[in-house]
């Protein structure tokens, strides 16, 4: 019973989501602007009262909104590479724009909200009303856990979670929105048990030498962002 919950089809209308440790169907509807008996209906046969963490569940269609560009529909043959090709716009603006899709799994039948034909965006997030002055707001991407997300802007666990305190990095959702600081505020030094990364060792090869993961070295290392992690640098251990 608990394999078939866990590879729960859900039909094209609708998107995935992964239960989490600590999570609650009041607590899911919340965030994703959903009520409980359509997260109900969209599961019939799953009891939403003992879902097992790392259970995939199905959410049920909202309208997709588009502000700054066009619906697209998801046809036989579709991949994300191939959609962003055709219409002149990068995979990370088609993931940005569509943070609940699972870019490796489209349906058809599937609506994506299709950017607006422009030139290739500068490196980074798009800027963010809500993001303090000199800051820009990015947005969590389907599947991405704090690590990626860190990697992705070389930004450190201790600044990113200062300036996000309303986020808990382990239970990153899809459209999320937080902010990221200027390059010059991410990084810097740590202080523990040191260690000195070796040649060809990065972040992943110094977690897997001292047997420790790499989510756990970021924490450990609060001013170090992941693409500090080189050979020569002294980082903390447990």
């Amino acid at each position: 019973m608990e394999n078939s919950q866990r590879e729960r089809t859900c039909p094209p209308s609708a998107g995935y989501y992964t239960w989490q440790q600590g999570d609650t169907l009041v607590g899911i509807a919340q965030r994703y602007g959903l009520t409980t008996s359509a997260i109900r209906q969209a599961n019939a046969g799953l009891p939403l009262e003992t879902v097992a963490p790392g259970t995939r569940i199905c959410l049920p269609s909202r309208p997709v909104s588009c502000p700054s560009g066009r619906l697209y529909t998801v046809r036989r043959g579709d991949t994300l590479v191939g959609i962003a090709r055709q219409n002149g716009v990068t995979v990370a603006q088609l993931m940005d724009q569509n943070p609940y899709v699972d870019p490796d799994d489209l349906q058809v039948g599937q609506v994506l909200c299709l950017p607006d034909r422009v030139a290739p965006p500068a490196p980074g997030p798009t800027p963010g009303p809500n993001c303090p002055a000199g800051y820009t707001q990015g947005t969590v991407r389907y599947g991405e856990n704090i690590v990626e997300l860190l990697t992705r802007y070389n930004m450190s666990y201790a600044v990113f979670t200062r300036v996000n305190p309303q986020l808990n990095p382990n239970q990153l959702a899809p459209g999320q929105r937080y902010c990221v600081p200027p390059r010059s505020q991410r990084g810097g030094c740590g202080q523990g048990r040191s260690y000195l990364i070796q040649d060809g060792e990065n972040l992943q090869g110094a977690a897997r030498a001292n047997g420790v993961t790499p989510a756990r070295l970021l924490i450990l290392n609060p001013n170090l962002s992941p693409g500090d992690f080189v050979p020569g640098r002294m980082i903390c251990l447990p």
